[in-house]
């Protein structure tokens, strides 16, 4: 309205002008809901440029929508990898009684399931919600109306954006049109900070692959390069317990070198391979990855306990594959659930890979240093009997170096009475002191000599061969007999398990 003053007839006269700018308010509104609308999505464009840190973007962007749509809560779930699944990500102005019940959906589920599936936005009051299972959790946190939109990247689902208010509330078709957009803007700056994530954990596996690979170069002794391994996997992951055990197949034995719970180390262990989950690596030759043993228990087999004997929440074990063999197996634990996911399985599966070819040129290097080692020893021994004049010197020789030469507790030399054929004992090194010296006690006695019982079936296995023989000293035969509940008593006392007879 504008007036104007002026003369008319002689008389101050006014001149009013009123003009109806209704529809030009109601257009300068429109705009400026527009552009504070069109924010939204300048922000999430700027939060993506400037970071690509997945939380930090989706942060921005929650507080954003919430902010310029004038809605009090929501929440962003992503799309697990099962493609099953919409797990929650973050949340705003929703209890923490409400989250931990209402924390995952499967496609289709509730509204962010059925917005996911039609791939559009999709929005309710809460007397439509068609999810039992969750209604009342809603109900209880006093959610009216509800609004989700699928994250789209390139037409491909990666997760859902949700809008809940405690009061009714018609989302307009202008602000449908806005979430939409969002949906699509969100999703691709989700795909690009996923990528970003993806290239920066190879680089950094490959970083430690390297540093490994490096450090087991370093060394050709097995405990020194067990050790660099332990080193390098609690660096890569945040574990409380860690063990590394090799394999002995002929024996079905695992040989644990390493064992560390909670920062103490636990001795080394050698024990027969019986049913549990280290057992299970080894058997399926495959990594076993455990998030929650309590929930998962029940198809599992049980845990071995041992250090603070309490049971670990999460368990990953990879076992040392050279071809189809394994020659070894190691696992980190922790007391938390969900400590360990699919990309801790597989990096240390690539490391487990590396290790278990490191593994095996240590085991070749030593052995061909031991044989080197033992080939300059019996030349030495050769030597040193050449030079001995009298029988009974050069048999003490011969026990006392061929024990320290085969690591053997024990030694002895029978002789063969020809005459009666009888196995004489000769010479002896680390027999117990019980053990009957007089020489006419032979292998035709086997129950006055119960110390020297086992040499028997050995002794008769070399003479009838005429070879070296590794026979069991359970039962006196080539087998390998792993109960000492039977079989010779000498055995058992001795811990005595396998004897090398040499004619």
């Amino acid at each position: 309205m504008s007036i104007t003053p002026f003369i008319y007839l002689g008389q101050e006269a006014v001149l009013g002008v009123v003009r109806n700018i209704t529809a030009r308010k109601q257009a300068e509104e429109k705009l400026q809901r527009r552009t504070h609308q069109l924010s939204v999505l300048y922000a999430i464009d700027h939060a993506a440029a400037h970071s690509l840190e997945l939380d930090a973007i989706l942060n921005d962007a929650l507080d954003n929508v919430l902010e310029v749509l004038g809605v009090e809560a929501g929440d962003i779930l992503l799309l697990e990898p099962d493609g099953e699944t919409l797990a929650l990500r973050l949340h705003r102005g929703l209890s923490e009684d409400f989250v931990r019940h209402v924390n995952a959906v499967k496609m289709g589920e509730g509204l962010a399931g059925r917005a996911a599936v039609e791939r559009k936005p999709v929005t309710m009051d809460i007397a439509e919600y068609p999810l039992e299972r969750l209604a009342p959790f809603l109900v209880k946190e006093g959610i009216q109306s509800l609004a989700s939109v699928p994250l789209l990247s390139a037409g491909e689902l990666v997760g859902a954006l949700n809008l809940v208010t405690r009061r009714p509330r018609a989302f307009a078709p202008e602000e449908i049109e806005l979430l939409t957009a969002i949906g699509r803007q969100l999703g691709g700056a989700v795909s690009n900070a996923r990528l970003h994530q993806e290239t920066r954990q190879r680089a950094e596996h490959l970083s430690i692959l390297n540093r490994i690979a490096r450090a087991l170069a370093a060394t050709l002794n097995l405990d020194d390069l067990l050790e660099i391994v332990r080193r390098e996997i609690m660096a890569v992951v945040e574990a409380d317990t860690f063990f590394i055990a090799l394999y002995d197949p002929e024996a079905n034995e695992l040989d644990f070198r390493i064992r560390i719970d909670k920062g103490v180390r636990e001795p080394p262990e050698r024990r027969y391979m019986a049913a549990g989950l280290t057992a299970t690596v080894v058997t399926s030759k495959i990594p076993l990855l455990i998030r929650n043993f309590e929930q998962e228990k029940h198809h599992l087999p049980p845990a071995k306990l041992w250090g603070t004997m309490d049971v670990p929440q999460s368990w990953l074990g990879l076992p040392l594959l050279l071809g189809q063999d394994v020659i070894g197996v190691f696992s980190v634990q922790a007391y938390r659930a969900d400590a360990f996911d699919d990309d801790d399985q597989k990096v240390l599966s690539t490391i487990a890979d590396a290790v278990a070819v490191a593994v095996e040129n240590t085991r070749l290097y030593g052995a061909e240093r031991q044989r080197a080692t033992r080939l300059a020893a019996m030349q030495r021994l050769s030597i040193e009997l050449a030079g001995l004049r009298d029988e009974r010197s050069v048999l003490t020789v011969l026990v006392n170096r061929t024990a320290a030469l085969a690591d053997s507790p024990t030694c002895t030399v029978m002789l063969i009475d020809d005459q009666t054929n009888e196995a004489v004992l000769a010479a002896q090194y680390g027999l117990p002191e019980s053990t009957p010296s007089d020489p006419r006690r032979t292998q035709r006695t086997p129950r006055k000599l119960r110390a020297l019982r086992v040499l028997r079936g050995s002794l008769g296995w070399r003479t009838r061969r005429t070879r070296v023989a590794n026979l069991c000293m359970i039962c006196g035969c080539p087998c390998s007999c792993r109960s000492f509940g039977v079989g010779s008593r000498a055995a058992s006392r001795s811990f005595w398990r396998t004897l090398t007879a040499t004619p």
